[in-house]
């Protein structure tokens, strides 16, 4: 059962249910702390509630990248390849911050610097295996991130044409000649 109640100007809510901890915070709107209850009352009512583990957000990029590694990457076809980018990726700053304090300008800011001396596709390449990881860790290990930091990072445009897009100009010419 959830009780809301107005402290400080503020909605301070406490779901409590016997056989599970209560859990509380505080919102400042009343709507949200309405809808917070109900969201909370209902994963306890579904399938009992298991309390965020905070500790796993004082793990680092490159703690999940280990795990990634030995859990899945090995038993992927492309693992000599990635074990690179792996590596690549151990070796930034940004690897090294606490998931709490990783923020998308941190690995935003690496992506401009490689982008002088690097291909687009390159950098996507490497941003898309951060990505998964991040995601790999919040749906499937159980992360308490909000969300990707990866989503709000603005990747490079790749503008590598095809073969056949840098010869349009001759192709569209040679069909010209053949209409005539």
């Amino acid at each position: 059962m959830a009780t809301i109640r107005n402290r400080n100007g503020r909605w301070h809510v406490q779901v409590r249910r016997s056989g599970t901890k209560s859990v509380n915070r505080t919102f400042t709107l009343k709507s949200d702390a309405q809808l917070w209850a109900r969201e909370q009352e209902r994963a306890i009512e579904l399938d009992g509630y298991e309390k965020p583990n905070k500790e796993l957000l004082d793990n680092t990029l490159s703690g999940l990248l280990d795990r990634y590694e030995i859990e899945i990457a090995c038993n992927k076809k492309s693992y000599p390849v990635e074990r690179y980018y792996f590596e690549l990726i151990r070796r930034q700053s940004f690897s090294k911050v606490t998931l709490k304090n990783l923020k998308a300008s941190d690995i935003q800011r690496w992506m401009n610097e490689r982008n002088k001396s690097h291909k687009p596709a390159s950098i996507i390449r490497v941003a898309g295996i951060i990505s998964r990881i991040i995601n790999i860790a919040i749906k499937n290990w159980s992360y308490p991130l909000a969300q990707n930091p990866m989503q709000k990072v603005i990747k490079p445009a790749n503008t590598t044409l095809g073969c056949w897009e840098m010869r349009g100009g001759l192709i569209m010419g040679l069909l010209q000649q053949v209409k005539k």
